[in-house]
């Protein structure tokens, strides 16, 4: 199993207005076929492809609002024969 958690994305917009997202970040590196990730970057890209990742490790995976983490990671699981 994949250990999860909640990583918030900063948009890079200096208009003070905040429109971010919530991603899953994995704590483990994946090397399945050819998704390639190092632990602290979100399932959708990595860490550095984005101008600010933040964990939240308290926060739910259930909050995640990225179609494209949420699909890999069930992905992921259904290979894996995980849930």
């Amino acid at each position: 199993m994949i250990k999860l958690i909640i990583g918030y994305a900063y948009h890079g917009r200096s208009a003070g207005i905040a429109h971010g997202g919530y991603h899953l970040v994995t704590l483990d590196p994946i090397n399945e076929g050819r998704l390639h990730r190092k632990p602290w970057d979100a399932l959708c890209k990595p860490q550095g492809k984005f101008w600010y990742l933040e964990p939240r490790k308290e926060a739910s995976l259930d909050i995640a609002t990225c179609t494209r983490c949420i699909e890999i990671a069930e992905r992921l699981a259904k290979a894996r024969g995980e849930k």
